[in-house]
């Protein structure tokens, strides 16, 4: 069985989640003091190896084992 990262997943509603959201967006902007010109998104995935039968680990063929891909989010912006 898998299980989400977050304990929110598992009481927080489709209501409460886009509220959650949209004060992320509203934060996400107000750290700018003006609306940027541009946002540049830059998303990298970095592999994690990982040493035992940790929940979630998958083999990578490339690299000959097993471990995680998390994908982490750059964010840079023109004003």
């Amino acid at each position: 069985m898998r299980r989400p990262l977050c304990r929110l997943a598992h009481w927080a509603d489709r209501a409460y989640r886009g509220g959650l959201n949209q004060v992320l967006i509203e934060q996400f902007t107000a750290s700018f003091g003006g609306p940027p010109e541009q946002i540049v998104l830059d998303f990298d995935a970095t592999e994690v190896p990982v040493h035992g039968r940790q929940e979630g680990r998958f083999f990578h063929g490339y690299y000959d084992h097993h471990g995680f891909l998390p994908l982490y989010v750059f964010c840079g912006c023109i004003l």
